[in-house]
């Protein structure tokens, strides 16, 4: 399998019927990632800004740990396509 294939693969493990819920608890984590790596820009319209004492995962992030295993590209990807179905997911009210 290729790299993109295994992200949605660990993505699909951790979706427990809660779409947005599981979008964000892998959005949030893909933006950390990208900050921390300093190689890629975050994209501006994932809104995300780093906390008064910078970006840290969370301790025992399940999504940090899948991270780890993915490149800049595959991660920055990922995120994009994650970010147009949280796009979607407000769109269509099913947001919260």
């Amino acid at each position: 399998m290729t790299e993109s294939q295994d992200i949605r693969s660990d993505f699909r493990l951790s979706n427990d019927g809660d779409g947005f819920g599981n979008c964000m608890a892998w959005l949030f984590p893909i933006a950390i990632e990208l900050d921390l790596r300093e190689s890629t820009d975050v994209p501006a319209d994932w809104q995300y800004r780093a906390g008064a004492m910078g970006s840290h995962h969370e301790p025992d992030c399940y999504v940090a740990e899948c991270l780890q295993a993915y490149s800049d590209d595959t991660i920055l990807q990922f995120g994009n396509v994650l970010s147009r179905y949280q796009n979607k997911l407000h769109a269509a009210d099913k947001a919260y």
